[in-house]
């Protein structure tokens, strides 16, 4: 017999409900698209409790006045029919079939203060979530490695070299040059949180128990199921996140006892952290991938840093003499190319000679 939904409760209790709400762009999102066709008298109460679990996921705009009260109508309205646990007997049905999963959240669910309860708490949480989303990662280390007493395994892309992996939960990275990822045992049972220094770019697995979490010099991200680049470079004032698919959360904490400044991203948005100020803007994903498939890429890139990305790209130490000024910009694209074309390029409109002596690089401004 199907399943019947004609309150909040019933579609908050039913686990394929709240991992639709999470993955929409999952195939399990037709069942409930054609469930909503069906039945448009309850589209109110579906909303209302998708509402709910994203507002507990974190992920989510605030609640607007209107839901809210229509959710507090929904409550007063279960006080007032149902009335007090003790004048309340629970109806047992003819035949009930009970699995490990619904077995008890069935049982909570019978008594109606704790469904109420229920709803109040959830409500709780995701205004909580919304008001003051920084606060879940007020118990997180600066470092993850902070850590005494754990295993910890480590990826490095050297200099020269990109990396890719497969994280134990079936998460893919690819690691970009001078890049190091580093987590804890029991990643993707126990845990799912990294610490990384360099650039990588991020395809998550979805996980709704366990969340996605990394760790920069000065940022922390959380996401579920999504993709997305972090570039944080030691030396570097300026930290990157791109997201490409998915919902992230992008946080700073700037002191230990303040609440992180956070922010949320859509696909096509960053996150952008510089100058002590955490701010979000708009990127282009087709260049801001270029790097994952061997192709470099500037634009209108100040001279100082073409030089610390070719150091780290080709694994070499590059020593510039001579007047080199701030507006020296290079902009160009190279798909797999020597360090010699790719210099040798750069030369005609940057002025310089250069020499190439093994893994030392020589540049003379002119």
């Amino acid at each position: 017999m199907e399943k019947q939904f004609e309150n909040i409760e019933d579609f908050l209790a039913d686990s394929s409900f709240r991992h639709w709400v999470i993955h929409e762009k999952e195939i399990r999102s037709l069942y409930w698209d054609a469930w909503l066709k069906a039945n448009p008298d309850k589209a109110d109460v579906l909303h209302e409790a998708k509402e709910l679990v994203w507002a507990m996921e974190g992920n989510t705009p605030e609640m607007e006045e209107e839901s809210e009260d229509r959710i507090w109508d929904t409550i007063v309205s279960n006080m007032e029919d149902e009335g007090s646990l003790e004048s309340s007997e629970p109806q047992v049905p003819d035949k009930v079939i009970l699995t490990e999963e619904t077995k008890p959240v069935r049982t909570l669910l019978t008594f109606p203060s704790l469904r109420i309860a229920m709803i109040l708490i959830i409500s709780g949480i995701g205004a909580f979530m919304v008001h003051q989303a920084g606060t879940l990662f007020m118990d997180t280390p600066k470092s993850l490695s902070e850590v005494p007493g754990e295993q910890w395994v480590t990826k490095v892309a050297e200099k020269g070299e990109k990396k890719r992996i497969q994280l134990p939960d079936g998460s893919v990275v690819t690691m970009n040059s001078d890049s190091r990822l580093t987590y804890k045992s029991g990643f993707g049972e126990l845990h799912r949180e990294l610490d990384l220094t360099g650039e990588a770019y991020f395809e998550v697995s979805p996980d709704s128990l366990l969340p996605f979490r990394v760790q920069s010099k000065s940022l922390h991200i959380i996401a579920l199921g999504t993709s997305f680049t972090i570039s944080s470079f030691p030396g570097k004032s300026k930290e990157e996140v791109k997201l490409f698919t998915g919902k992230v959360s992008v946080a700073h904490q700037i002191e230990e006892e303040s609440l992180p400044d956070t922010i949320f991203l859509t696909p096509g948005e960053e996150a952008v952290w510089s100058n002590q100020d955490l701010k979000k803007g708009l990127f282009d994903p087709e260049k801001s991938l270029l790097w994952t498939k061997g192709i470099l890429h500037f634009d209108e890139t100040p001279f100082q840093d073409v030089v610390e990305i070719l150091e780290r790209w080709y694994g070499v130490e590059i020593t510039v003499l001579g007047n080199e000024t701030t507006k020296n910009k290079v902009s160009g694209e190279f798909s797999k190319e020597n360090l010699e074309n790719v210099l040798r390029s750069i030369a005609y409109t940057s002025s310089f000679e250069f020499q190439i002596n093994d893994k030392k690089v020589m540049i003379e401004m002119k």
